[in-house]
């Protein structure tokens, strides 16, 4: 007899960022942080094997920036994050795409029950940023 099983996936307070300043003429840092809540509907069961679940991050369209994790089955909260490096071309550093996915695949000797092929993901944006001068005075005289 096969059971199916079902497998819950929660993306808390997810930080997608232009690191701050961004200056013209310099590079710009893109940080993206997600923490994640998985949980097994039957994982109080001790005759229930988690599904073994894969979880990536990336910024959309920047290829290299993908991290990739396993999750640990004994544990339901994770954390991951990827930075990344932009050139600053214009007055107004546009906002960025930065997406989550979950993979789940059957673990092994888990005969009696299956998980269902059913690929999650979440994303996440940067705010629009103005770049700032390199030649800004700091320094303001009074007459």
């Amino acid at each position: 007899m096969s059971y199916h099983h079902s497998v819950v996936t929660a993306v808390l307070d997810p930080v997608c960022e232009v690191v701050q300043p961004v200056i013209e003429g310099r590079d710009a840092t893109l940080m993206c942080r997600m923490v994640y809540d998985w949980r097994s509907r039957d994982r109080q069961s001790t005759s229930i094997i988690p599904p073994i679940m894969v979880v990536s991050l990336s910024w959309d369209g920047m290829p290299g920036t993908t991290v990739r994790s396993t999750a640990n089955p004994t544990k339901f909260r994770g954390t991951v994050e990827t930075n990344t490096t932009i050139e600053v071309t214009s007055e107004m550093n546009p906002s960025y795409n930065c997406t989550i996915w979950f993979n789940f695949s059957q673990p092994p000797n888990a005969f009696n029950y299956r998980y269902a092929v059913n690929p999650v993901s979440s994303t996440c944006v940067t705010q629009p940023t103005t770049v700032l001068s390199k030649f800004i005075n700091y320094h303001t005289v009074v007459h």
